[in-house]
């Protein structure tokens, strides 16, 4: 499987990833932060939406911090 780059989490800087599910035998993908308690640890996505998309809709969100 394809990876793809992943920017730090826009609230604490930690590691995101991306994770594979399956829902009645299609996949569809999570993004969130790795770090447990962060607001964004539990992003979520659509069925059909692929881990590329994903990704690129994560790496433009905006750091909090800058």
């Amino acid at each position: 499987m394809k990876t793809y780059p992943l920017k730090r989490c826009p609230f604490c800087g930690e590691k995101a990833k991306i994770t594979t599910y399956d829902f009645h035998g299609e996949e569809f993908y999570t993004v969130g932060c790795e770090t447990r308690g962060c607001l964004m640890r539990r992003s979520s996505s659509y069925l059909g939406v692929k881990q590329e998309e994903l990704a690129k809709a994560w790496n433009r969100r905006k750091d909090i911090n800058s």
